[in-house]
């Protein structure tokens, strides 16, 4: 997990160098909007790469420590689940009952426990849906044991990110990369479940929270830009791209953070 929190500091400091260059060489206003539109495109491939190497560094981490029996329920039916699906004809695919599925996954689930086989997670279960959408996202973290992700992060630390003031953001996502990074040097990881909690427990009346709206817009932007002209309103300014940008880090490690607390040492 080191060199993936790494990997992420490096990745966001590259995007800030990008968004410095126009200032520096003094570029004309054609340079400037397509640095700025590589520079956003950039950003939101480094997210959604970002978000899965977390996972798949978690499942790296759960399979070196051979702790198959000790994983989320929900985890052990989704890699089955993929992994059957995965035997299936093409053409089965479309027609296959999700429910019978589940209830395969399940009895095979039960025969494995009965019988002390420890199986490995297959981390191409991952590639099994795209697009970081507010879904996507929830069922990702869901099949990892983490229910109500985004619910979760209703007024969090994370949410700091959403106030505007990027010095008060830098500081928490500085902070919070410091303590992941030492949280998870090793496996079990040493997470407490409160650390990552909200300050509001009841989820059930805090509606959605801000990131749910962002992941949606994120993405409907990503496309506008892809799609857009050079010369239209869709290119975004700097400062949008650094909020983004903020928010991007902060979610990233919102999700390791949640999910790394899923397997962490019960004897802390």
């Amino acid at each position: 997990m080191a060199d993936t929190l790494l990997q992420l500091k490096q990745r966001s400091q590259e995007i800030y160098d990008l968004l410095s260059l126009p200032h520096a060489l003094s570029v004309s206003p054609e340079t400037d909007r397509a640095l700025r539109k590589s520079t956003f495109m950039m950003l939101c491939a480094y997210f959604e790469g970002d978000f899965f190497e977390a996972l798949r560094a978690i499942i790296h981490d759960i399979n070196e420590d051979n702790r198959w029996n000790a994983l989320p329920h929900e985890l052990k039916i989704a890699t089955l689940q993929y992994s059957y699906l995965q035997n299936l004809p093409h053409s089965d695919k479309k027609q296959v009952n999700k429910n019978l599925v589940e209830k395969i996954s399940k009895n095979f689930l039960d025969k494995l426990v009965k019988q002390g086989i420890q199986l490995q997670v297959e981390e191409d279960f991952l590639d099994a849906k795209s697009g970081l959408t507010p879904k996507n996202v929830s069922q990702f973290c869901e099949d990892f044991g983490v229910k109500n992700f985004l619910n979760s992060l209703y007024s969090s630390e994370y949410e700091v990110v959403f106030e505007g003031e990027f010095a008060s953001s830098r500081l928490m996502i500085k902070r919070k990369f410091s303590t992941l990074y030492s949280d998870t040097s090793r496996f079990p990881y040493n997470i407490r479940l409160t650390d990552t909690e909200g300050t509001v427990t009841d989820h059930s009346i805090t509606g959605q929270s801000l990131f749910d709206d962002f992941l949606t817009n994120l993405s409907q932007k990503r496309n506008q830009v892809m799609h857009g002209s050079m010369d239209d309103d869709s290119v975004p300014l700097e400062h949008d791209i650094e909020d983004n940008l903020i928010k991007v880090e902060a979610f990233t490690l919102a999700v390791i953070d949640k999910i790394a607390a899923q397997f962490s040492d019960s004897s802390k």
